[in-house]
């Protein structure tokens, strides 16, 4: 889907943590909500601001540790690709009644929950 962006799924991962977080963040503070290496996720970053996706921040906490946030277009393309993604589930849940949904997440969960034990 973020072919015709330019964005792989990891760098569309990074957009989004960045969004869902609604504020800047740290790259410790993103590998961690993403499950990832701090490492990768820095090399993430940092190709994505040469790329003008994303913007660095002195940090009043840490000298080192940079704040990132969404650039104007890494917003963009951000919200670009969700409009994509929705208009790609909709059609794909044609025929699926809301009650089917409901326990395809309850059962998806009790599954996440099980892995995470």
């Amino acid at each position: 889907m973020g072919s015709e962006y330019g964005i792989t799924s990891a760098r569309w991962k990074i957009l989004g943590a960045l969004s869902l977080a609604g504020a800047p963040q740290t790259v410790p503070q993103i590998a961690r909500s993403m499950g990832l290496t701090r490492q990768a996720v820095q090399r993430l970053v940092d190709a994505m601001s040469e790329d003008e996706l994303l913007l660095f921040q002195d940090n009043p906490d840490h000298k080192r540790a940079k704040l990132i946030s969404l650039s104007a277009l890494g917003e963009t393309v951000y919200l670009q690709l969700y409009e994509k993604q929705a208009e790609w589930a909709m059609k794909c849940s044609v025929g699926i009644t809301k009650t089917e949904l409901e326990t395809t997440l309850s059962v998806l969960k009790r599954i996440s929950e099980s892995i995470d034990r």
